[in-house]
């Protein structure tokens, strides 16, 4: 094996040679599976959209090993696409011949093939770019038209299979195959060994892109205790995260909880008092998130155990901003459920996420709202309440109801490999939720149509008749007033320090 690592860069050396004319050339392992329709796509859009004649290329599942003292390299396994004039000038300029003698003999001896290639292609001053179209680590993506390559396929049956599904579904996700595509990730998650990510292209600060969109930006708020403490799978080094660990302790309630709370829910009466801590100052956090990415067009609301489905959140946002909203309405949004207690009569339940507004938290908190909410949690009337009641009955103040809409899933991912669902409660391990994410991203591209404004605003069919709104106003339950997103009720903006009732 050793000696087959050391003597790649010979058979690199002989490629060019047998085929000199090529526009590129793509490095494969025994058990990569190939497939042609997407790679011809790529190879087509890079050669006539997007490198300019004299840019080289040299792109796939990329990984970082500057840590090792090695920079950033392609993975083979996943297959590596070279450009042809790239590869042809590596042999020309004598520095391949010089890159083998350093591999056979030399310092790179102990160098695995992958890290010689990247090593050697720096020499001419080419570096990894890296394309979630390759895939080292997995083939669950093998039915997406966006797929050019993916390992391991050890067995031939398992590659014609692979093959089979992937040809058939081409036709349908094709046309979105175009130049933003195929384009190198100027945003990509170079940390990640198990899946190839692109978090974001060149874009605005916290925007990202999936197949080709450019979504509004999103800021995120995770919550989860110290053994929580690492970023979800989902997010990436470029999102704007914040993870929050409230205290684990606090001073006692003030006020005695109302018999209604305990009894509505099972669980709270026996909850630990880092729990409650937790539950008392979410919204010391809420106020953190806006300070500290004030521009955000949404707010999400995650806690630790939540799932998120990144390109139907890009899809649901986008939708919401370009084509449901009005440019002063108000939203947050998630799954719905009913509230025992307080003047809102839903909130939203945060294991399955929570998206609010940017402007909507903002101005929150800019009317002083959030801040005398936040009083209320810590040391007032608030204190035995969780914070998904917190939320709601907060905003309720405000005048913003909680809408429902079911992409929003708290209890259970079944539903994972659907477009139409953007988030989930998961209380599987991290391992079994990167393969919910990848189900999900492979069939996304063969759904992603039905996504319209449609199913951004709530499609009729998903009314709940049975549903009543509290009017804030005429101080009167309001019979059939809400659907599935609910009502969005006049605001109303009480003094700072002092709450409706």
């Amino acid at each position: 094996w050793w000696c087959a690592q050391r003597n790649y860069l010979v058979g690199l050396e002989q490629l060019p040679k047998h085929y000199p004319n090529a526009d590129f050339y793509f490095l494969a392992d025994v058990d990569t599976a190939v497939f042609r329709e997407s790679l011809a796509a790529l190879m087509s859009l890079l050669q006539h959209e997007v490198l300019g004649p004299s840019e080289d290329a040299y792109m796939g599942h990329g990984y970082d090993l500057s840590g090792n003292g090695i920079g950033k390299i392609i993975m083979s396994g996943g297959g590596v696409l070279l450009r042809g004039r790239t590869l042809r000038k590596l042999g020309e300029t004598g520095m391949l011949r010089w890159c083998i003698e350093e591999s056979l003999r030399g310092a790179w001896c102990w160098h695995h093939l992958d890290w010689v290639i990247a090593e050697c292609l720096l020499k001419i001053n080419v570096t990894a770019q890296g394309h979630p179209a390759f895939q080292q680590n997995s083939c669950h993506m093998h039915g997406d038209a966006g797929a050019v390559s993916c390992h391991p396929a050890k067995r031939r049956k398992v590659q014609y299979q692979l093959l089979k599904v992937h040809r058939q579904r081409f036709q349908l996700g094709k046309l979105r195959l175009n130049a933003s595509w195929a384009r190198p990730c100027m945003g990509y998650d170079w940390r990640y060994d198990l899946q190839s990510l692109c978090r974001r292209q060149a874009l605005g600060v916290g925007e990202a892109q999936f197949w080709g969109r450019v979504a509004p930006s999103v800021a995120f708020l995770v919550w989860g205790g110290e053994e929580d403490a690492s970023l979800p799978l989902w997010t990436s080094l470029n999102d704007h995260v914040l993870m929050y660990f409230p205290p684990n302790n606090c001073e006692e309630c003030a006020v005695l909880p109302e018999a209604d709370i305990i009894s509505g829910h099972s669980t709270l009466g026996g909850a630990s008092q880092g729990w409650w801590c937790g539950q008392r100052n979410y919204l010391v956090g809420l106020q953190q998130l806006v300070v500290q990415f004030p521009k955000a067009k949404f707010y999400f609301l995650a806690n630790s155990d939540t799932l998120v489905f990144r390109e139907s959140l890009a899809e649901l946002t986008d939708r919401l901003d370009s084509a449901v909203l009005q440019p002063k309405e108000d939203i947050y949004i998630g799954h719905r459920s009913r509230k025992r207690v307080g003047g809102a009569s839903h909130l939203i339940s945060s294991g399955g996420g929570v998206l609010i507004r940017g402007t909507t938290l903002r101005n929150l908190s800019l009317s002083g709202n959030l801040q005398t909410c936040v009083d209320a949690s810590v040391r007032g009337s608030w204190c035995w309440h969780t914070l998904d009641w917190m939320i709601a009955e907060c905003l309720f103040q405000f005048g913003v109801v909680a809408r429902s809409h079911p992409a929003f899933r708290q209890d259970g991912c079944d539903s994972h490999d659907e477009a139409s669902v953007a988030t989930c409660r998961a209380s599987s391990g991290r391992e079994d939720q990167r393969v919910m994410i990848a189900a999900h991203h492979a069939n996304f591209g063969v759904s992603q149509s039905v996504l319209g404004a449609s199913w951004a605003s709530c499609d009729a069919a998903f009314r709940d008749p049975a549903d009543k709104v509290w009017d804030a106003i005429s101080r009167k339950v309001v019979p059939n007033a809400s659907s599935c997103c609910g009502t969005v009720i006049q605001r109303i903006v009480p003094k700072p320090g002092k709450l409706l009732r």
